[in-house]
């Protein structure tokens, strides 16, 4: 594809500033220093939060990226074997998380953090250039370019939608895609400018990781393609005549990468997640019409209250089944017709249209992923607040006063965000929130449900009425019959769990959990030899999974065969070096054993990890046992 030369400038003469000298040099600083400052501000309070909702699937339970070892043999096993294993950057980035401070949520929490200030960084680069590149219809000034631009991403690094992003440990995913994305259309912008070949291979670097987080990456081409006509070819239709095959073939790779990720079976495997999903792909698609405009509000007025983990957006049967389906189909025409209209002389807010429905086309297309997630605003996001800032400033009577704006703007999406991060801060909190703004939801009520069984909770018959709400909505919903059975067997109520756990396994035969959680009732009601079939299936399935492996040594324990219960109790340390129940459970099989000094040395670490894990009653047990130790090598 032939391009026009770029002579120190694109069509608005200012771009020879964009580069790293000038005044840009010192707000470059500027973000630097108060980025970070500012995310670390506001989003301190998430650091101790617990992981949730698919941090336990991703990372909690993704036993191949749980490796103590890293060599490149264990690093390239683990990431094959990794759930969602095309996100190979964003695994290995878990991985390091899990060698340097295993499940602990601080460490992945801080990462977060780190990302979400260096994505700042690069939005504020990436807006400036764009301003100085914008063309005859905009022709801005270095000065004030830096100005719009920095508070452009202030803004958009404090808006309280970062926080699904940012806070939810497991949407890094997400943050890592649109880091590399950025960086790699920044890299693409400064080769065409310098015409030099290193930064279009670091662009390419750049795109292989942002797919390498998140499929979103995808979407880069297409966005290259786009922002090659807008801002170095002038809206040149002849240009882009000649560059159509380009902008084909960037769809068709995209195409090429969802054949591959779907086995090279595509229709098969968009139909089969659609058989785990209770909408059509036509519902999906019309429903997606509501949907992009709610994320637009939201970008606009993101008031907490309409902020949610778990939206229950209702479905659109038809074009006019609500009527709202249609109205918003007309918006979004509309919007793209503006695009066109204002292309010549306000090319910032047409391309930021663009941008928005191009960045949003994968995940509000027809593959059946969840309906709704405000975290698929987070690269959307960009350019329509570089757009709104820019009208701000157009709209006001002096820049002095659009810049008070957009700070007084830039203080109340702060506070907004706060105030989010305190709900994201606790999962009984979260979970609450999200009860209240979708309360016929299955998952939610069984998520609730699931917070209000947990020990520090502790709110056991509450949750066994919101897991009986859910199943009256889904009876054939695996994992809560698994759940329900398993808080009713803790309650003592062995025969009505047995019956939902074997329900949820006449389903799912193969799910290790459930078998677990079988296992476990058994040894509650006294059937040690049942309850080892159990547990051995489990871990064949499974052989990762700690807490089977744990209680497969007990059931040894009580059979009598003290040797097979050291040797599993053992491994389930490997697996769970931080659980204080498998040191403590180990020191007392070594105290039996004579082993005191080993005895002890467990013991201590079950105190320790006890202690930071809040669990009292195995505090007192691990301090009883070492009293009665005393004295004793």
């Amino acid at each position: 594809m032939k391009t026009k030369p770029v002579p120190d400038a694109a069509p608005g003469g200012e771009a020879s500033k964009a580069g790293p000298g000038g005044k840009g040099v010192y707000w470059g600083i500027a973000a630097f220093v108060l980025f970070p400052l500012l995310t670390l501000a506001l989003y301190h309070g998430v650091l101790h939060g617990p992981m949730i909702f698919d941090d336990l699937a991703q990372i909690k339970n993704n036993f191949p990226l749980q490796q103590q070892n890293l060599d490149l043999k264990n690093i390239l096993e683990g990431l094959k074997e990794s759930r969602l294993a095309g996100r190979f950057a964003a695994n290995f980035t878990l991985m390091i998380n899990y060698r340097f401070g295993l499940l602990d949520p601080y460490g992945y929490h801080l990462v977060n953090l780190g990302i979400h200030a260096v994505t700042g960084i690069l939005v504020f680069f990436l807006l400036r250039i764009t301003l100085l590149l914008s063309g005859k219809g905009e022709n801005f000034q270095e000065d004030r370019a830096n100005l719009i631009a920095f508070l452009a991403a202030l803004l958009w690094l404090v808006h309280p939608l970062g926080t699904q992003t940012t806070s939810y440990i497991v949407q890094r995913m997400n943050g890592l895609s649109t880091l590399f994305f950025a960086a790699a259309l920044l890299s693409y912008i400064r080769g065409r400018m310098q015409d030099r070949r290193r930064y279009f291979l670091l662009c390419g670097l750049f795109f292989a990781l942002s797919l390498g987080s998140k499929e979103i990456g995808l979407v880069l081409p297409v966005i290259i393609v786009i922002y090659e006509w807008y801002f170095f070819q002038d809206l040149d239709f002849a240009w882009l005549k000649r560059g159509l095959p380009w902008l084909g073939g960037a769809v068709l790779l995209g195409a090429l990468a969802g054949v591959i990720y779907f086995d090279f079976h595509p229709v098969q495997g968009v139909m089969n997640y659609y058989g785990i999903r209770d909408f059509t792909p036509m519902e999906r698609i019309l429903t997606q019409f509501r949907v992009v405009l709610m994320y637009l509000t939201l970008i606009i007025l993101p008031f907490p209250g309409r902020m949610n983990l778990e939206h229950d957006f209702p479905l659109s049967h038809s074009l006019f089944d609500p009527m709202s389906t249609f109205l918003s189909l007309l918006i979004i025409l509309a919007l793209l017709g503006a695009a066109a209209a204002l292309a010549k002389k306000h090319r910032i807010v047409s391309f930021a249209i663009l941008w928005y429905f191009a960045t949003l086309a994968l995940e509000s297309s027809f593959i059946p992923i969840e309906l709704v997630f405000e975290h698929r605003t987070y690269l959307p996001s960009m350019m329509v607040i570089l757009a709104l800032t820019l009208l701000l400033f157009q709209a006001m009577s002096s820049p002095r006063k659009a810049a008070a704006a957009c700070v007084c703007a830039a203080l109340l999406l702060s506070i907004g965000t706060v105030y989010r991060n305190r709900v994201w801060a606790d999962n009984l909190v979260l979970m609450a929130d999200c009860l209240k703004k979708s309360p016929n939801k299955t998952r939610v009520l069984q998520n609730y449900a699931a917070e209000l069984s947990d020990d520090k909770v502790g709110r056991y018959g509450e949750a066994v009425v919101y897991y009986q709400r859910a199943l009256k909505q889904d009876p054939d919903n695996v994992k809560c019959n698994i759940f329900l059975g398993a808080l009713m067997a803790r309650l003592g109520m062995l025969h009505q769990g047995a019956k939902h756990i074997q329900h949820g396994l006449a389903l799912e035969p193969d799910n290790y959990k459930g078998l677990y959680q079988m296992g476990m009732l058994l040894m509650r009601a006294n059937k040690p030899e049942e309850a080892l079939a159990y547990f051995n299936k489990s871990v064949e399935l499974e052989p990762r999974y700690a807490p089977a492996v744990h209680n497969l040594g007990l059931a040894y324990q009580v059979l009598g065969d003290q040797q097979k219960a050291l040797q599993c109790i053992k491994r389930s340390i490997e697996l769970a070096p931080a659980d204080p129940r498998g040191h403590h459970n180990y020191a007392m099989l070594l105290k039996k054993m004579g082993d005191y000094k080993g005895a002890k040395r467990h013991l201590w670490l079950a105190l320790e990890f006890a202690q930071k894990l809040g669990m009292d009653n195995n505090v007192s047990q691990a301090r009883a046992e070492l009293k009665a130790l005393e004295g004793r090598t």
